[in-house]
């Protein structure tokens, strides 16, 4: 047989008497292999005999039926004479393997004497049936050289104990092998596992190594596109101001698509209605969290839901400009609208829009208590805030109606005179502010929110100082102003 070969590959299966016997009698008539013939042979025996035993049978039991002697047993060994092995315990099954159990005495097989140091005859060498080198095996098994085993056939040796037996040393040379063979297999399979983790561990970076590369190429795809979407518009502007500038160039040749006011209004029309939707699913995903007590998501949703809640307002402003067109015809039109009205119709026009305010204040609230919101107080302090100006109205025009001295037309003079210069600083506003570039309008209106910002800060801290009922409401205030601050500053 080669070497690190077996007979199989020969074409040769060598089997025992047993082996044979159990094969013919599972392919003839299907039998499982249940049962071994076993020889049960010593000294220390009362009855020593062959028997078929069946397999998984306790060999206490096997000694027991054969008169076993513990007494004159020098030691109990599992397979023949030269390659069994001693056992320390008899309470272990019988297996397939089990061909002979050896029980000799102690004047049939006494205790091995202690090992000498080689002599070096070469006895070993000339009882291995295998050729090999079993001195020099053995002091390369003793230094641990797993090189030199290998390299002197160490796997070839087939544990006949021919070595051990004719060695006047009494080395056990045998059980040295054994050991080193059982090393070898550990170091070879700890390589493997080492060498499947690095292969693993190089795979990995090599993946890491694409992700990393797909992310950077993605996002400088997106930097290219974003630098040519720029140039176009930069192209698209310079094209439109030279346009504007050539006056032979037709009015029909502009793009319709930014001055057309329908296709504007059906655009923010879809902005407020993608706003209203972020704010239905923000309050339902804030009401998700409350019912479960989540106190970790609680927050981030009620910060994600002003956020969409101030998108929406702005969206809602931006569709009510559009819908009023010219941004000065609204006001002017409103105060002439006032001024046409007599100070009674106006007190009375000002109680109806405070009570309808105050209902839908109410109604608000009520929905907001049995939600369980956390802007029940806000909500509260603002329908009372309402309370107390329709009472200041009613007020007003209790005192009005019981002073009927002939002060109405003077009244309506000095109103008239007041809607003229609150309609002539309208139009002095709306005519600054269309002179002005955008850049003018943006530090304008910058500046104007800055002023209300203090304003509001001013009536805070007043409220504070007072101990007002209405403090949140001022701090609410505040709050949506900084936030219209700094996206004005952005």
């Amino acid at each position: 047989v080669p070497h690190g070969q077996i007979p199989a590959t020969l074409g040769i299966v060598m089997q025992n008497v047993g082996t044979a016997v159990a094969a013919y009698r599972a392919v003839r008539f299907g039998e499982p292999l249940i049962s071994r013939v076993t020889t049960v042979v010593g000294e220390a025996l009362q009855t020593q005999r062959n028997i078929d035993v069946l397999i998984g049978t306790p060999i206490s039991h096997v000694l027991a039926e054969h008169g076993f002697s513990p007494e004159e047993c020098a030691r109990l060994i599992i397979g023949g004479p030269m390659m069994g092995y001693a056992m320390n315990r008899s309470d272990v099954p019988v297996v397939k393997t089990t061909n002979c159990i050896l029980v000799p005495s102690h004047a049939e097989m006494p205790a091995a004497p202690p090992a000498q140091p080689c002599i070096r005859c070469g006895l070993c060498a000339e009882a291995c049936p295998a050729s090999l080198l079993p001195q020099q095996l053995f002091w390369f098994a003793q230094s641990e050289d797993v090189d030199k085993l290998q390299s002197h056939n160490l796997f070839d040796c087939i544990e006949c104990g021919a070595c051990s037996f004719a060695c006047p040393s009494n080395i056990p040379l045998v059980q040295y092998y054994r050991a080193s063979k059982g090393m070898i297999k550990k170091l070879e399979e700890d390589k493997l596992k080492s060498d499947r983790s690095r292969e693993r561990f190089e795979l990995r970076q090599e993946r890491i190594a694409k992700a990393e590369a797909d992310k950077e190429a993605k996002r400088l795809a997106r930097k290219q596109a974003a630098e040519e979407a720029k140039k176009k518009l930069a192209e698209q502007k310079a094209s439109d101001s030279s346009i504007a500038t050539t006056p032979s160039q037709e009015p029909t040749a502009t793009p319709a698509a930014n001055n057309d006011p329908a296709a504007q209004l059906k655009k923010l029309e879809r902005a407020h209605s993608s706003a209203s939707s972020r704010v239905e699913r923000a309050q339902e995903q804030l009401q998700t969290a409350q019912s479960e007590g989540d106190s970790a998501r609680i927050e981030s949703l009620r910060a994600r839901l002003k956020q969409a809640e101030q998108k929406l307002s702005e969206a809602t402003e931006k569709l009510a400009q559009h819908t009023q067109g010219d941004a000065t015809a609204a006001p002017v039109s409103a105060i002439k609208e006032k001024v046409a009205l007599s100070p009674k119709a106006q007190r009375d026009k000002t109680i109806a829009t405070l009570k309808q305010r105050i209902a839908t204040a109410e109604s608000k609230l009520a929905e907001a208590k049995a939600a369980g919101s956390a802007t029940v107080d806000a909500l509260q302090n603002g329908v009372d805030k309402l309370k107390a100006k329709l009472a200041d109205a009613e007020t007003e025009i209790n005192e009005s109606s019981n002073d009927n001295n002939g002060n109405d037309t003077g009244a309506d003079a000095a109103t008239l005179s007041a809607a003229d210069a609150a309609i002539a600083k309208a139009q002095a506003k709306a005519a600054a502010m269309a002179s002005m570039s955008d850049e003018e309008k943006a530090q304008t209106n910058l500046a104007a929110l800055k002023a209300r910002l203090e304003k509001a800060k001013a009536r805070l801290a007043k409220a504070e100082e007072e101990n007002s009922d209405h403090i949140d409401a001022f701090r609410a205030g505040v709050e949506k102003l900084e936030i219209k601050l700094s996206e004005a500053q952005a």
